[in-house]
């Protein structure tokens, strides 16, 4: 089974061959937004999920709350040491929950 959800998406500026540009002072990517993308996901992929603290780019650019999901490392071979995915989404945690509820029942 599938659920469509609000992926959010950290957009950063780039030089001309695409690498990320950082902040000399900082050090820190430069930021060029966010944007909301919509993606079906599989459900039997979602390991876990839990409300998110947006931070302040967060909070001035989406309406409403955020909630993250942790993801099954399915492709990951043992003993890697990548972190398995995390998906942001333009959700709350409960409504989002209400959801997935609703799709894994019916």
């Amino acid at each position: 089974m599938f659920i469509e959800i609000k992926k959010v998406i950290s957009e950063y500026k780039r030089d001309g061959s695409g690498n990320v540009v950082k902040d000399p002072i900082s050090s820190k990517s430069i930021s060029e937004g966010i944007k909301l993308v919509q993606e079906t996901i599989r459900v039997d992929e979602i390991k876990a999920a839990r409300p998110w603290r947006k931070s302040k780019e967060q909070e001035a650019q989406i309406d409403g709350e955020m909630c993250i999901l942790y993801m099954l490392d399915i492709d990951r071979k043992k003993g890697e040491g990548k972190k398995p995915a995390e998906i942001l989404i333009a959700e709350s945690h409960k409504a989002f929950a209400d959801r997935l509820g609703s799709v894994a029942i019916g």
